[in-house]
């Protein structure tokens, strides 16, 4: 528990004794530091957002969401690494960690983020034993931020509404994103001058592998608010959700493929066993995408669709994937407890013999990084954040996409990307509705709150001691 005596938290308040202090130190000390003219402009900017989106804290991180699928090409000239969707995560966590504040009113923490606290703080410890100690700590702090915010989201008792136009937003923005792919394909615009679509702005372009990644989820909130509606809809509806899987193919990545398939099959299976007009809906589903497919394929470059083959993924190494895994796998077995340190999958290759390449596989990753015990918490986490209750459509959707994204996850590296982490917290914050944990975002005034003080109040009395 705790407790907030005396205080008066209004958005002037927040705003003139540490928002702009921090702002102005923020903008100067990275400025300093990196010589980077941009820093002012994003910390005021960052300063303008929170003041701002105080009163409905939910809008901010809509637009967080909103730019996940073009973190890419939404990157801030000037500071290199950095996109516009961190600094409107970092907004957004900073709204919703005031808001909490302001209220006391917070939800308890799943075992999932304890799992995940577990598997960074080994990342962490690793720093003692790791090969690349110039490496580790900063791929440490990296991925902290995502499970900084991961931990904000789900403790904020957002409403159902909230997490509904939460969904919606990320359908919607999916939907966006897999549209520019089809139109710049169209336009011959591809990645790298490569036969593969991305998306491209101003000189800069998606990686294609990510992308389609990053397709994931929307397609899966998408397909089973389809499957799950009672009404019938018009064949019409069902264009918007052959954007995802043409999209994705048209990507040319592997993983992502593979996860459309998870994600369809999953819900397949879910859907098949209801209703009838579940199992209608399904088959006309089937039937258009399978003439879609049939009428799509011949009219693909070959070089294309070559990369689905699988002779040809054999025969080409999977980009050099197959001799790095091979090469690392022979490198875990010298030292299977401990690993390597976190963030050395690429050295341990080029010591090993190898290439400088990146894992492509987060499992394999954890296994030759931080060994057996690493890749134990790893697989505890995912599985404690899985929900096994697909009644809803809204938790069916976030489980077959999270599920499509561990399966995207053997050839595309997702743990250090926003479109994982988003799928995690929906995972979370819609297992929280099905179970009636969530807390309201308003809290009722009792007798202490009307004294000023604010108290934490447990949303789950009945697990308390």
């Amino acid at each position: 528990m705790f407790r907030l005596t005396n205080m008066t938290w209004t958005r002037n308040r927040i705003v003139a004794e540490w928002l702009i202090p921090g702002a102005v130190g923020l903008a100067v000390g990275a400025s300093l530091l990196g010589g980077l003219w941009v820093a002012p402009a994003i910390a005021i900017a960052l300063l303008g957002a929170v003041a701002f989106f105080l009163p409905r804290p939910v809008l901010l991180f809509v637009v967080y969401c909103a730019s996940i699928p073009l973190e890419d090409v939404l990157v801030a000239q000037g500071w290199e690494g950095a996109t516009l969707t961190r600094y409107i995560g970092i907004a957004a966590a900073a709204v919703l960690t005031i808001h909490m504040a302001r209220t006391g009113r917070v939800n308890k923490p799943p075992l999932g983020l304890f799992a995940w606290v577990g598997f960074f703080a080994w990342a962490a410890i690793s720093m003692l034993w790791t090969i690349t100690p110039d490496g580790t700590w900063p791929g440490v702090w990296h991925h902290l931020r995502f499970l900084i915010l991961y931990a904000i989201v789900i403790a904020f008792p957002f409403a159902d509404r909230d997490v509904q136009l939460i969904k919606k937003t990320v359908i919607l923005s999916g939907l966006v994103a897999a549209s520019i792919v089809i139109y710049q394909f169209i336009n011959q615009v591809t990645y790298l001058e490569t036969v593969r679509a991305s998306i491209a702005l101003g000189g800069l372009a998606a990686d294609p592998n990510i992308l389609a990644a990053s397709l994931l989820l929307p397609f899966g909130l998408l397909l089973s608010d389809y499957l799950a509606e009672r009404r019938s809809r018009p064949t019409l509806h069902l264009l918007p959700l052959l954007l995802f899987p043409v999209a994705i193919i048209l990507t040319g990545s592997r993983g992502g493929l593979l996860g459309l398939l998870v994600v369809g099959g999953c819900l397949l299976l879910v859907y098949f066993g209801r209703e009838a007009q579940h199992r209608i809906r399904l088959l006309m589903l089937t039937s258009l995408a399978a003439g879609s497919f049939w009428f799509l394929w011949p009219l693909l470059p070959t070089a294309l669709t070559e990369r689905f083959v699988l002779t040809e993924m054999v025969a080409g190494g999977g980009a050099g994937r197959l001799d790095a895994w091979r090469i690392s796998i022979g490198a875990w077995l010298e030292n299977p407890f401990l690993g390597y340190g976190f963030a050395s999958f690429s050295t341990v290759n080029v010591l090993s013999g190898g290439t400088a390449i990146v894992s492509h596989n987060i499992y394999l990753q954890a296994l030759v990084e931080l060994g057996l015990p690493g890749l134990g918490l790893l697989l505890a986490a995912l599985l404690l954040s899985l929900n096994y209750n697909w009644k809803s459509s809204l938790v069916s959707g976030t489980t077959a996409g999270l599920l499509g994204l561990l399966a995207a996850s053997f050839f595309v590296v997702t743990i250090n990307r926003d479109y994982f982490w988003l799928a995690l917290m929906l995972a979370a914050l819609s297992q929280g509705l099905v179970n009636g944990a969530t807390a309201r975002r308003e809290p009722e005034k009792s007798e202490a709150n009307s004294t000023g003080v604010l108290t934490y109040e447990d949303p789950h009395p009945a697990h308390t001691a």
